[in-house]
């Protein structure tokens, strides 16, 4: 990595002027020698100096200049100069073709490009271009900063009227940078990603003095919260999505108008213009629906069937559980009951056992959502979700199958996807009065389960999906016709009277009797637990609490031997 001063030499005949940058100024013919000593003055050192120079340049001016006005009285060329200012620096001049047809031009780009090593810090002076040099510099930096990694740091181009008249070197970075930020933009409109956005905008907010910042701090926050939409879909963060438009949206407003930075702007209103679908107030299932169009458009595939599938299983979690607040983010709803329904009637050879083997693993409650959308479902096509499922898990599982479909054809289906997955959320709105009702549900489920199904009771504050699998085959063993229903046990005030107690023990009584006990595992404060069970044995229902085995495990850690007591269930014992 080097720091790297560049200019084109031309053959021009020029004159004398007030070259002037920042609060320096040099009287001379050569922008070069007027350019390096300023910044020599302001403390800036290069490594290595490179000029590019024709043949007739070289011949006019690199080692002595050829007086052709009798009243410039200089005749030192460049390097004279560079010998004399800069005697520890590496000049090196360069000879370039006069770019005179498309061969010659081409041997100029590599003939800049080759003098470029990786991560190099670039300063380019355009000021005497040689016919297309100047326009040939930006595709030749473009490439090098992708292929070499390298840092363009100033392109100064000196302002020269006539020799009476100052000349303002003024820095052309800003122009370099748009280029960058186009292409920035381009990315994040055409292919979802907002990364060169954010990289662009940190190392611009950082090379910014304390005052500037203050002024870009606005643009800094919404690059980074764009980085934060993308993130989340390019990670299927669902739930994230929505929140991460708005805060780009609540970003954007705080960047007042155009004056400050126009051309920026402009670009980061074409930006913000590409994911105006996701404004407003929307329902989950909407967000995820947005997610799948603009993640088509941008050809992101696996986040587009993902977010498909998903989508259709938020709104059958929303719309046939109103009553249950956010119910798409309940994972027994979601993945129990809609998920399994939903795989189920689309599976090709789909029968009641099916159906029955995922309904007897489900609380009561569970169990008639579950039916619910399997009566309601039934007169809908259901195929296209089988097959949004396989294509999604193909993807997912990176194809490992022997079976697995070409690119070609997941592509092109997701357009036929997105069509099925409107026109089924159309039919069910269509459809929601045909919803069944709790009567018609219950006949549903005693035919498939029968009348006599009776289920173990977990009167606890030891939440069933976190048994052993022992544990759970063990109180299936106790209620073989039935489910595990889990009865979280209460908290007991500790300045609760025996009537208080009494009076919690006859309400829980109820709730208990009302899931069909074969039998209940009662474990909780000590009072309220032998109320429960007196009452519960009186009524000839089984209670039992469960029997484990404290084991003491030593484990080293960074601090150490350390002891850690593992509890494993051995058997349930009757009380």
């Amino acid at each position: 990595m080097a720091k790297i001063f560049m200019s084109v030499v031309g053959t021009g005949k020029y004159e004398p002027v007030d070259y002037l940058l920042g609060d320096g100024k040099c009287n001379n013919r050569f922008v070069q020698k007027a350019l390096l000593s300023m910044l020599k003055e302001q403390g800036v050192h290069y490594d290595k100096i490179i000029f590019f120079l024709t043949k007739e340049a070289k011949e006019k001016n690199w080692e002595k200049y050829i007086r052709e006005k009798p009243e410039i009285v200089e005749d030192e060329g460049l390097l004279p100069f560079l010998q004399r200012e800069f005697p520890t620096v590496e000049t090196v001049p360069v000879d370039i073709a006069s770019g005179e047809n498309e061969s010659e031009l081409l041997d100029m780009f590599r003939t800049i490009y080759e003098q470029i090593e990786k991560d190099d810090k670039i300063t380019f002076d355009i000021t005497h271009g040689f016919r297309l040099m100047p326009l040939l510099f930006y595709p030749v930096m473009s490439y090098a900063k992708e292929l070499k990694h390298i840092t363009v740091e100033h392109i100064y181009y000196g302002m020269y009227k006539n020799a009476k008249s100052p000349a303002p070197v003024v820095d052309l970075k800003q122009y370099d940078q748009i280029l960058d930020w186009a292409n920035a933009a381009h990315n994040f409109v055409h292919f979802g990603n907002a990364g060169e956005i954010a990289k662009l905008m940190k190392d611009r907010y950082e090379s910014l003095a304390s005052a500037e910042k203050r002024t870009m701090s606005a643009q800094k926050n919404l690059a980074e919260a764009l980085e934060k939409f993308t993130d989340a879909v390019l990670t299927c963060r669902g739930t994230d999505i929505s929140e991460a438009a708005a805060d780009c949206n609540r970003k954007m407003a705080k960047i007042q108008d155009a004056s400050h930075d126009p051309l920026f702007y402009e670009l980061t209103m074409h930006v913000m213009d590409s994911i105006k679908e996701f404004q407003g107030e929307k329902k989950p299932y909407e967000i995820s629906m947005e997610t799948v169009r603009w993640c088509k458009v941008k050809g992101l595939f696996q986040q587009a069937y993902t977010a498909l599938k998903e989508a259709i299983i938020t709104y059958c979690c929303d719309v046939y559980a109103p009553e249950i607040k956010d119910a798409h983010l309940n994972h027994t709803i979601r993945e129990k009951v809609v998920n399994q329904v939903l795989g189920t009637l689309s599976a090709y050879d789909t029968s009641d056992e099916d159906h029955r083997k995922h309904l007897s693993v489900l609380p009561p409650e569970h169990q008639k959502l579950y039916m619910q959308i399997k009566l309601h479902l039934e007169k809908q096509d259901m195929q296209f979700f089988q097959k949004l499922n396989t294509i999604r898990n193909q993807i997912n599982h990176f194809g490992m199958k022997n079976d697995k479909l070409p690119a070609d054809k997941i592509k092109n289906w997701l357009d036929t996807s997105i069509e099925n997955a409107d026109r089924f959320i159309a039919d069910i709105q269509n459809r929601l009065s045909e919803i069944p009702t709790d009567a018609q549900i219950e006949q549903e489920l005693h035919k498939l389960l029968g009348g006599n199904r009776r289920n173990f009771i977990n009167f606890s504050n030891h939440p069933s999906e976190r048994w052993s699998e022992e544990q759970k085959q063990a109180a299936q063993e106790l209620a073989p016709d039935g489910v595990i229903v889990d009865v979280p046990f209460p908290q007991v005030a500790a300045d609760a009277d025996e009537a208080e107690i009494e009076e919690l023990a006859e309400e829980y009584l109820d709730t208990i009797e009302k899931q069909s006990p074969a039998a209940v595992m009662c474990q909780g404060e000590f009072g309220l637990c032998y109320a429960m069970i007196r009452r519960l044995k009186e009524k000839g229902i089984r209670v039992v609490y469960s029997c484990t085995d404290r084991r003491a495990v030593e484990r080293i850690t960074e601090n150490g031997v350390e002891k850690v007591s593992i509890f494993q269930f051995v058997k349930f014992r009757n009380f």
